[in-house]
C-alpha cells in the first residue's frame, strides 16, 4: 500500500480527466511497475471511504516519483475522482496486470486502442521513447470524434521524436480537420481499413485495449487473416460493470479466485470437523442370530457381575455385633398414678428393664368426732 496526494487534477478533453499523484513522503519506497500495468485506487469522498477501483497507469516507470492516470468521467466513482483537489490523500495498491510491453521480445508490435483504452499504451510509448527502444511500433487509435482525443498533442510529439513510431487515427464520426496531415481514416475499423494499414500478419505482436465490443471486433478481424491467438494480447478497459475477459488473465484475478476457493475449502473442513466432534462415534454393528442370543446374554451377565464385583465397597463391611450392655445400675422406679397415662421412660437404654410396680396402700379414713349434746335450759318467766 502506497500513500499519495493529488498534485494535479484537470480535464484534457470534455470527457477525460488527467490525474497526477505524488508521494506523500518523498523518503518512502516508490511504486514499482512496468509499462501497461494498472493499480487499485481508494479515496475518501465527503468524509466517507469509497470502493476500490482499478485504473491503468499512463505514466512511465522512468518518470520518477509521480504517477498519472487517464480517467473517463463516468459514474459515481469517477465523479468522486473529479472532486479531488490538490493535496487530497489517495491510497494506491499494486501494481497488477500482465498486459506489458517488453522491449526485448516485442520488436515489431501493433497497438489497437479504442477510446480511453489508449491509457496503457501512453505508458508504453513514453517508456519506449525514454529508453530509446528499437522496437517498431504502430499505434492504431480509434476515436469517436476529433473533439475528444485524449493525449493528441503528446502523441504527435512522441511520433516526431521516435522514428520507430507510427500513429494512425480512425475517427468514427464528424469531420477530421484537426487531424489534417496525419494518417487518418473515417468510420469504424473494418476489413478495408485494416488491409490499408500495411500490417505484416504472422510476424507481429498485436496488443488490443478498449471497450469489450471493440476488442472482440479487432480479434475477429485479425483471426480472419490467420493471426494466431497467441500473438493477440488483450486488456479489458471498461469502467462499467461488464468487462472483456483477457486471454492472458491478470494474475490478481487468479489470486483472488484461488484465495476464495481456499477459503471455502478451509471453511468446509472446519465445519465438517466440528460437526463430526458433536456426533457420537459409530462402531461396526455385530448382528447376531437368534441362536446366539442366549450366549450373548450369558456373556453380558458375566461381564456385569465381574464389573460389579470389581467395585470396592464404599461402607464398613464388618458385621461382628458389639456386646449389648444389659445391666443398668440403680434403676429408678416408676410410680404409676391412677387416671394418668403410663409414662414412658426416655432415659433407659435398650433393652429396658422395667421393675415391678410398687403398691401404695390406701390410707384409712379418719373417723369423724361425735358431737356433744348440750342440754337446753328453758327460759325463765318473769312475773310482774
Amino acid at each position: 500500500m502506497y500513500r499519495y496526494q493529488v498534485a494535479e487534477n484537470k480535464l484534457i478533453t470534455p470527457s477525460v480527466r488527467l490525474l497526477t499523484l505524488v508521494q506523500k513522503n518523498v523518503t518512502s519506497k516508490p511504486l514499482l511497475y512496468r509499462p501497461g500495468q494498472y493499480v487499485a485506487i481508494s479515496l475518501h469522498d465527503k468524509l466517507r471511504p469509497t470502493t476500490t477501483r482499478c485504473f491503468s497507469l499512463t505514466s512511465s516507470p522512468t518518470q520518477g516519483t509521480f504517477i498519472q492516470f487517464g480517467i473517463r468521467v463516468k459514474g459515481k466513482y469517477t465523479s468522486a475522482l473529479e472532486r479531488l483537489k490538490s493535496g487530497d490523500h489517495v491510497v494506491v495498491r499494486g501494481s497488477f496486470g500482465s498486459f506489458i510491453f517488453n522491449e526485448h521480445a516485442d520488436t515489431d508490435v501493433t497497438f489497437f486502442a479504442g477510446g480511453i483504452g489508449i491509457s496503457p499504451f501512453i505508458s508504453m510509448l513514453r517508456y519506449a521513447g525514454d529508453i530509446q527502444a528499437n522496437s517498431k511500433i504502430h499505434l492504431v487509435y480509434s476515436i469517436r470524434n476529433e473533439k475528444d482525443v485524449p493525449f493528441l498533442e503528446e502523441l504527435q510529439d512522441l511520433e516526431q521524436h521516435n522514428p520507430n513510431l507510427l500513429v494512425t487515427y480512425i475517427v468514427g464520426e464528424g469531420q477530421i480537420h484537426r487531424l489534417q496531415g496525419r494518417n487518418v481514416f473515417g468510420g469504424s475499423l473494418n476489413d478495408e481499413i485494416l488491409d490499408q494499414l500495411g500490417l505484416a500478419y504472422g510476424k507481429e505482436t498485436y496488443m488490443v485495449c478498449g471497450p469489450s465490443m471493440y476488442m472482440k471486433k479487432v480479434e475477429t478481424l485479425l483471426k480472419k487473416r490467420n493471426v494466431a491467438s497467441s500473438s493477440i494480447l488483450t486488456e479489458a478497459f471498461s469502467q462499467g460493470p461488464s468487462e472483456y475477459n483477457n486471454k492472458l488473465m491478470n494474475w490478481p484475478l487468479n489470486v483472488y479466485a484461488l484465495t476464495g476457493v481456499f477459503f471455502l475449502l478451509a471453511l468446509g473442513y472446519v465445519l465438517t470437523s466440528d460437526f463430526n466432534k458433536t456426533l457420537p462415534k459409530l462402531t461396526a454393528l455385530n448382528i447376531t442370530t437368534p441362536s446366539d442370543i442366549t450366549s450373548v446374554l450369558v456373556a453380558q451377565q458375566g461381564d456385569l457381575l465381574e464389573n460389579v464385583n470389581s467395585v470396592k465397597p464404599q461402607v464398613d463391611t464388618n458385621i461382628t455385633q458389639e456386646p449389648v450392655i444389659t445391666y443398668i445400675p440403680n434403676p429408678t422406679p416408676v410410680v404409676y398414678v391412677p387416671a394418668r397415662m403410663d409414662p414412658v421412660a426416655t432415659s433407659a437404654p435398650s433393652p429396658v428393664v422395667i421393675p415391678k410396680p410398687v403398691v401404695v396402700p390406701t390410707p384409712k379414713p379418719t373417723p369423724k368426732p361425735t358431737p356433744t349434746v348440750v342440754p337446753t335450759t328453758p327460759p325463765r318467766s318473769t312475773v310482774s
